[in-house]
């Protein structure tokens, strides 16, 4: 019974910190995506993209963009750290956050997922070449 409180604090713990990160975050998502949509071809690229379901209100598709340029860009995992550190995010869950979507960039490339990610995470067929139990991120 220990155990299984312990595993919900911890999740109820990393779930807060996670809602920090992305409060700390809300803002530059917003300016994001604002900018893409203030450019008549990245705002029709984004009205034909299916995996955008409202160019308004879907939040996660702009904010999974941000995190992709932001790491794609040199200097971008730097801006990040800082900016969480400097807001008292602790470093561990900071760690934690950017160290799991660089994971998900990685398999996403390699196409390389566990049968748990794959039923969790909905994972396209397109996206699957091989599976695997050792190299997960849940």
């Amino acid at each position: 019974m220990k155990f299984a409180n312990d595993l919900k604090n911890r999740n109820e713990s990393s779930t807060l910190c996670g809602k920090n990160i992305i409060n700390v975050l809300h803002p530059l998502i917003v300016q994001y995506q604002q900018e893409k949509l203030n450019n008549k071809i990245t705002k029709k690229i984004i009205m034909n993209d299916p995996n955008c379901s409202n160019i308004n209100t879907d939040y996660m598709y702009f904010m999974t963009g941000f995190l992709c340029d932001m790491l794609n860009n040199k200097g971008g995992f730097q801006f990040l750290y800082k900016l969480l550190d400097k807001s008292k995010i602790p470093k561990n869950e900071i760690s934690h956050f950017l160290y799991t979507f660089l994971k998900l960039k990685q398999k996403i490339k390699k196409k390389l997922w566990s049968y748990t990610e794959l039923e969790l995470l909905q994972v396209p067929i397109n996206l699957i070449d091989k599976t695997t139990n050792s190299y997960t991120i849940i």
